[in-house]
C-alpha cells in the first residue's frame, strides 16, 4: 500500500527510499510462479530480481544470486506445484542463500503453506506443519505472507510475523459479479469444520446457509488412514502412498432444493469431499452447483473428477504449471449457443434498425460490414494483451475511456434512438417523449432486477427477431437502383467506396473482434474447439443479416417512397422528426405495416426487450468500468458506498449525455444509422489497431511510442469528428460548403489514413526510446512466442473437431470470396 502512493514533489520520498531497497525475486517452482512475480513486480513498479534456481541430477536444488542484496529488504515468491518437496526446499535454499548474502530482511510470499493440513496431533502421528514452520525461520525467513491458512493457530508455530491474508473479499466479489442470481443461492459447508467460513460468507452475502454432515471424523490423520506396515525386501522398505478415506456425506441441513448451491472450503486437493457433497445436494433439488475454494491443489486426477462431477462451476485453475490452463470444466457451454449469443451481441435490435436504413437509402454495399468477419480470433482481449505487453496504467485507463466515449456515441445513444424511433413509429408519439418513456421503463426494469442477459436469451431473441425478418422478405417485393446490387462502389465519388470496403473496414473489424467481444466465445466454451465452432457458426449466421435485414430494408424504400425514401425536408420531418431522411424507419415500418397482427405484437415486444436488455447492460458495464478502473485507481480507499455512489451518478451523467447527443446522431451522415456507428468507430478505432498489430509483430514497439501513437491518432480523430458534425450533408439542391477533407476523404479511406499515421508515429518514438526489455516481449509477440508456450495454447478435445473447424474456415473464406466476387 505504502508502495503504490504515488510521490509529491521532486525530492525523494520514503516511497522511492522503499523501492530502491526492496529486491523481489521469483522460485522456479513452475511457470504460474514467474507469472505472479511478474504481476506483482509491475504492480510495484520494480524490476525482478536476477537469480538462478537449477536442479542437479541427483535432484538437490541450487540457487546463484546474480545481483547484490546487502543491506536490502528481499521479497521470496513460491507457489506451490505438485512437487511439494521441491518447492520448499528452493525457498528455504534461496532464503538461506539471501541470508548469506547479507540481506536486511528476507519476506517468503507463500500463497498457499503445504503441510498445512497436517496442523494437529493425530494418534501415532505428528504435526508437521509446526516441522516446516521451524524449517523456515531456521532457514532466514525473517517474514511470511500467505493466503488463508487452513487453521489460524498455524501461526503460532512461527517465531516471526506471519501476514495471514482473506481471499473471502474476492470470492464475494466473484460471487457478486459472476453469478447474477446470487441472492437465490445458498452457501454450503462441506463439512462441519468449514460451518464458520459458509456462514460468514452467507452473512455478507445475506443469504441462507446450509451444512452437509458425514461420519465423524477418527482419530488418524486429518481423515486419511495409517500406511499399512510393510516388510523390508531387498535392503529397502516399499513406502506406500496414503490411501483417501472415503468419506460419504450422511444428511445436508438446510434447504437446497431448486436454490443455487455454493459449496465453500479453503482447499480443493483430490476433490473427492466435493464431487461427494455435490451429488448429495443434486439428489437433493438443488439448481447450478458452484465449487468455490482459496487453494486449487488438485491432486492426481482430481480435474477429471470434477469435470464429470454435478459441480457446474468452479473458480479454480486445473493446471498450475501452465499460463493458459484455466479450469474450462464448469463452463461447458457447446458451440451452438456461444456462436448465436456471438451473433446476436453484435447484431442486436439497434443494428436491425441501422442496417435496414443504410439498406434503404443505398443498397447492399453495406453487407460488406458483415460479410467481414468470416475469420475470428480467439486470442486474449485487447485491453489484458496491451496491459501485458507494455505495462504501466496510462494505456489501460486510455482505453477504459475509449470505451466509455464509445459507449456514449455509438451505444447508448444509438440504442435509444433506435427504442425511441421504434415506438415513435409503432404508437405516433413524439421521439423525446418515446425516448424518456425507454429511460423510465429500462430504469424500472433495472431497480426490478431486469432480465439477465444471459447466452440462452440473447438467443432466443435474436431467433425470433431473424424469424420475422423471413417473413418481412418473403412478404414483401422490391425494386433497385441502378448500384443498390453492387458490393463495389466507385473507389472516390461512392457513398461505400471499395478500398474502404477491404482496407478501410478491415481495420475497424479488427479492433472490434480483437476486444471484449471475442471473451463471449472463448470463456464459456469446454475447450478451444467448441469456441472456434462458436466463431465459425457466428460467422455463417452473418451472412444472413444481407438477405433477411438489408434486402427488407430495400423492400421498404421500394413500398413506401414517400416516407421512407422522402426527399423533402418538411415531409421528413413530419414522418420521422429528420430533415435530412427517415430510411431509419424502414424496418419498423414494414413490420407494422406487413407484418401478421400476432407475430408484429410478438417481434415489437421482442425488439423492446432486447433493446432494454442491451441498455440495461450498458449501464452496469460502463459505470463499472469507469468505477473500477478510473475512480478507484485515484482513490484506492474508497468505500463500498462511495463506490456504489459514483457508479450510479455515472450512469446517470452517460444518459444525460447520450439523449444530448441524439439530435446530433439524428442529423449525421445523412441520417442514416448504421452508416453513424461506422463513422465514429473509423474516426476512434484506428489507432489501437495499429497499436495492436505493432505490438503482436514489431518487437521493437515500446510503451512510449504506442502511448503517443494512441493520443496523436486520438487528437487526428476527433479533429475529424467534430467537423463531420459541425458540418452536416446538407439537404438534396443545397451546394455542400463543407471542408474539401471532408467533402473528398471518404470516412472508410480516413480510417486507413488514420491507422498508418499511427503506426508511424508509433514507430518513430519506438525508435528514439529505449527498446522493451526481454521480459515484456517473452511469449507476447509472433516472433517471440516459444515452443513451450505455443504448445499451450491449443487445448482441443478432438483431433476431429479441430479438423472440422479448419475445413469450415476454408470453406467460409471461399464462400465469403465467392459473395464479394458475384455482387461485386
Amino acid at each position: 500500500q505504502g508502495l503504490a502512493t504515488p510521490p509529491e514533489g521532486g525530492a525523494k520520498t520514503n516511497v522511492d527510499k522503499l523501492k530502491d531497497r526492496l529486491v523481489l525475486f521469483s522460485a522456479n517452482s513452475s511457470p504460474s510462479c514467474m507469472e505472479l512475480a511478474n504481476r506483482i513486480a509491475e504492480r510495484l513498479g520494480v524490476e525482478l530480481g536476477k537469480t538462478e534456481v537449477y536442479q542437479d541430477s541427483n535432484g538437490e536444488t541450487r540457487i546463484q544470486i546474480q545481483e547484490s542484496v546487502r543491506g536490502k529488504d528481499v521479497y521470496i515468491i513460491q507457489t506451490i506445484s505438485p512437487d511439494v518437496n521441491r518447492c520448499l526446499m528452493e525457498l528455504c535454499v534461496m532464503a538461506y542463500g539471501c541470508v548469506t548474502a547479507c540481506a536486511r530482511s528476507v519476506c517468503g510470499v507463500l500463497p498457499y503453506l503445504p503441510y498445512s493440513k497436517q496442523c494437529k496431533m493425530r494418534k501415532r502421528g505428528s504435526i508437521v506443519c509446526k516441522l516446516i514452520a521451524s524449517l523456515m525461520c531456521r532457514a532466514g525467513l525473517t517474514h511470511l505472507i500467505t493466503v488463508d491458512l487452513h487453521q489460524k493457530e498455524i501461526q503460532g508455530f512461527f517465531n516471526i510475523p506471519v501476514d495471514n491474508l482473506r481471499a473471502s473479499p474476492f470470492l464475494l466479489q466473484y460471487i457478486q459479479e459472476e453469478i447474477p442470481d446470487y441472492h437465490n443461492a445458498v452457501i454450503v459447508a462441506k463439512s462441519p469444520s468449514s460451518a464458520k467460513r459458509a456462514q460468514s460468507l452467507a452473512e455478507r452475502l445475506r443469504v441462507s446457509i446450509a451444512v452437509i454432515h458425514g461420519d465423524a471424523e477418527t482419530d488418524l490423520l486429518d481423515g486419511r488412514h495409517s500406511p499399512p506396515t510393510v516388510r523390508t525386501t531387498g535392503g529397502l522398505p516399499e513406502l506406500p502412498f496414503c490411501i483417501p478415506k472415503e468419506k460419504h456425506p450422511i444428511t445436508v441441513v438446510g434447504d437446497v432444493a431448486g436454490r443455487i448451491a455454493i459449496i465453500v472450503d479453503d482447499i480443493i486437493d483430490d476433490a473427492v469431499g466435493f464431487v461427494a457433497a455435490a451429488e448429495m445436494l443434486r439428489e437433493r433439488g438443488a439448481g447450478p452447483i458452484i465449487a468455490m475454494a482459496t487453494h486449487a491443489i488438485l491432486s492426481a486426477d482430481a480435474p477429471r473428477i470434477l469435470q464429470e462431477s454435478a459441480i457446474s462451476q468452479s473458480s479454480c485453475r486445473v493446471s498450475r504449471n501452465t499460463l493458459s490452463g484455466y479450469f474450462l470444466a464448469g463452463r461447458d457451454m457447446a458451440w451452438w449457443p456461444i456462436g448465436a449469443s456471438l451473433f446476436a451481441s453484435s447484431e442486436g435490435s439497434g443494428l436491425f434498425i441501422g442496417l435496414a436504413g443504410t439498406g434503404a437509402a443505398g443498397g447492399i454495399a453495406v453487407a460488406g460490414f458483415e460479410w467481414n468477419t468470416v475469420c475470428l480470433f480467439q486470442i486474449v482481449t485487447m485491453p489484458e494483451y496491451l496491459g501485458r505487453r507494455f505495462g504501466g496504467e496510462r494505456i489501460r485507463t486510455y482505453l477504459s475511456v475509449l470505451s466509455l466515449m464509445l459507449s456514449v456515441f455509438t451505444k447508448i445513444s444509438t440504442d435509444l434512438y433506435s427504442g425511441a424511433l421504434f415506438v415513435q413509429v409503432c404508437l405516433g408519439w413524439n421521439l423525446y417523449l418515446s425516448t424518456v418513456l425507454m429511460l423510465v421503463v429500462t430504469a424500472l426494469y433495472t431497480i426490478a432486477g431486469g432480465l439477465a442477459a444471459v447466452i440462452y436469451t440473447d438467443t432466443l431473441q435474436t431467433f425470433v427477431m431473424i424469424i420475422g425478418a423471413i417473413i418481412l422478405t418473403i412478404t414483401g417485393t422490391h425494386t433497385h437502383t441502378q448500384d443498390a446490387m453492387h458490393l463495389f462502389r466507385h473507389p472516390v465519388t461512392g457513398d461505400l467506396p471499395w478500398p474502404g470496403m477491404t482496407l478501410g473496414l478491415t481495420i475497424l473489424a479488427t479492433w472490434y473482434w480483437c476486444t471484449d467481444q471475442v471473451d463471449i466465445t472463448s470463456n464459456p466454451a469446454k475447450n478451444l474447439s467448441h469456441a472456434k465452432g462458436a466463431s465459425i457458426l457466428a460467422s455463417y449466421l452473418k451472412m444472413l443479416p444481407f438477405i433477411f435485414i438489408i434486402l427488407p430494408g430495400m423492400i421498404s424504400r421500394a413500398l413506401y417512397p414517400d416516407s421512407v425514401g422522402c426527399v423533402d425536408p418538411e415531409e421528413c420531418v413530419r414522418v420521422c422528426g429528420a430533415e435530412v431522411g427517415c430510411s431509419n424507419i424502414a424496418f419498423p415500418k414494414l413490420v407494422i405495416e406487413l407484418m401478421p397482427s400476432g407475430l408484429r405484437g410478438l417481434m415489437i415486444a421482442v425488439m423492446m426487450a432486447a433493446l432494454m436488455s442491451s441498455l440495461t447492460s450498458i449501464f452496469n458495464s460502463s459505470s463499472t468500468l469507469f468505477t473500477m478502473d478510473i475512480w478507484k485507481k485515484y482513490r484506492a480507499y474508497a468505500s463500498e458506498r462511495e463506490l456504489l455512489l459514483v457508479g450510479r451518478i455515472v450512469t446517470v451523467i452517460l444518459v444525460v449525455i447520450s439523449v444530448v447527443w441524439i439530435p446530433i446522431l439524428q442529423s449525421a451522415n445523412s441520417g442514416q444509422l448504421y452508416v453513424y456507428i461506422q463513422s465514429v468507430t473509423s474516426y476512434l478505432a484506428p489507432p489501437v489497431t495499429a497499436v495492436f498489430s505493432l505490438a503482436i509483430f514489431w518487437t521493437r514497439t515500446n510503451e512510449q511510442g504506442a502511448f503517443w501513437g494512441l493520443m496523436v491518432g486520438l487528437v487526428v480523430g476527433v479533429c475529424r469528428m467534430v467537423l463531420e458534425f459541425a458540418f452536416p450533408p446538407p439537404r438534396c439542391g443545397i451546394q455542400d460548403d463543407a471542408p474539401s477533407v471532408l467533402r473528398s476523404v471518404h470516412y472508410l479511406h480516413f480510417a486507413i489514413i488514420l491507422c498508418f499515421l499511427s503506426a508511424a508515429v508509433v514507430m518513430v518514438i519506438s525508435l528514439l526510446t529505449p527498446p522493451p526489455t526481454e521480459e515484456q516481449v517473452r511469449n507476447l509477440t509472433w516472433w517471440t512466442l516459444t515452443q513451450e508456450e505455443e504448445g499451450e495454447i491449443p487445448l482441443q478435445k478432438s483431433v476431429f473437431w479441430s479438423r472440422f473447424c479448419c475445413v469450415n474456415a476454408i470453406l467460409l473464406i471461399c464462400v465469403n470470396i465467392f459473395l464479394y466476387a458475384y455482387f461485386a
